[in-house]
């Protein structure tokens, strides 16, 4: 069985067990990191020398770092749809999962951690430009690669709970308020990003 270490209100650990959940797969998670520790055990370290969150193991292979275990759980577990099998579909499924996580995250990074007013209305100003491109890039498709969930989703999706949230009233994007609905019916996204991250 496949085995997640990390615990569940981490961002990256909550790529790889949205990721599980929606591919079906059965697995176990154990609290690692954070209040709970162990990541830094020589036994841990061993397997991820990072000594980071998430660590995914599946048989004889031990994954670090977030979206290369979503990668290689879309291409072992998913191919098709989730992992599209054209190599040109899935570079654009690959370019939405960097973006995420390279442009993305850190606005809203930074808008959770504005508290004066001032710097909310700049983390707010800030995001509006990664705001504005995912909602161009969803006015043709229910999702960022096509109108399949895939790779690409994961990393910008988790995001969107927060974002939400945090900037609710401020984010004129029709298209992004649309998709971030449509993944509010899915029950795995709301487990494992709406509640998990909250």
């Amino acid at each position: 069985m496949i085995t997640v270490h990390g615990r569940p209100n981490s961002s990256n650990v909550a790529k790889v067990m949205w990721t599980l959940a929606e591919l079906g797969i059965e697995h176990r998670r154990l609290d690692v990191g954070g209040p709970f520790g162990g990541n830094k055990d020589a036994a841990y370290l061993a397997m991820n020398p990072n000594g980071l969150i998430p660590l995914l193991i599946d048989g004889p292979s031990r994954i670090w770092e977030s979206n290369a275990i979503v990668r290689y759980l879309g291409a072992t577990y998913g191919a098709g749809t989730f992992w599209p099998g054209d190599a040109a579909a899935r570079s654009l499924s690959d370019r939405w999962m960097d973006w995420g996580t390279i442009y993305l995250y850190p606005k809203v990074i930074a808008l959770m951690a504005a508290k004066a007013p001032e710097a909310l209305d700049k983390a707010i100003a800030d995001v509006a430009a990664p705001c504005a491109i995912l909602d161009g890039a969803l006015a043709d498709s229910r999702f960022l690669a096509g109108d399949e969930l895939t790779i690409g989703d994961i990393p910008v999706a988790i995001h969107l709970g927060r974002l939400f949230r945090l900037a609710a009233g401020y984010l004129p994007y029709p298209n992004l308020e649309r998709y971030f609905q449509e993944l509010n019916v899915r029950p795995a996204y709301r487990m494992h990003c709406l509640e998990a991250l909250a």
